[in-house]
């Protein structure tokens, strides 16, 4: 029983610093999104939300891994790898609300909606491709759990449905603010 009480606590270590990292990631591109949400409903008529949404373009084609590797070696030479993973996922996501505004929809639906969606969006990197901020903790908690049991399934499969669940959570909350918000 020993071995659980190891392994738990060294999961949660390297699932609560992808947490950290998307929630402190999603301040910048969540502020931007829902001041251009808002100039944009009140600028319907004018060409002003088209020259935004081909700005927004520009930050949703760039690839997080690549803008992580380039602010981890680059830039962020020295330090901690939480720092560079929070300044790309910024980058990356300034423009996610700004590209799936609709014009058809509210103010409060185009806000609410996209800012889940931008949260799960952001969750899902971080658990599958930036989740090596958090992968030292887990790969010792999975080989200290291995090498005592011989089990490498049971660490992996309790982290896949501990991200599966907020993921489904979030998803379904989205969801259901998309059908019923006016």
């Amino acid at each position: 029983m020993d071995i659980i009480n190891d392994l738990i606590p060294m999961l949660f270590l390297g699932l609560g610093n992808d947490l950290l990292v998307t929630v402190i990631s999603i301040i910048l591109p969540l502020n931007i999104g829902i001041a251009f949400t808002i100039l944009m409903h009140f600028t319907r008529k004018s060409p002003l939300p088209k020259v935004f949404r081909f700005l927004s373009i520009l930050t949703e084609g760039l690839a997080p891994t690549v803008i992580l590797m380039l602010f981890y070696f680059c830039v962020f030479v020295t330090g901690s790898a939480l720092i560079p993973a929070i300044v790309a996922l910024s980058i990356c996501f300034m423009g996610y609300m700004i590209f799936r505004y609709d014009g058809r929809d509210s103010l409060v639906k185009n806000i609410v909606v996209n800012g889940i969606g931008l949260v799960v969006d952001m969750l899902k990197w971080c658990f599958c491709i930036l989740g090596y901020v958090g992968i030292m903790n887990i790969v010792k908690a999975a080989n200290t759990y291995a090498y005592r049991t011989y089990s490498f399934f049971l660490p992996i499969l309790l982290l896949l449905i501990i991200s599966f669940i907020i993921l489904a959570v979030l998803y379904i909350i989205r969801q259901i603010c998309k059908e019923f918000m006016k």
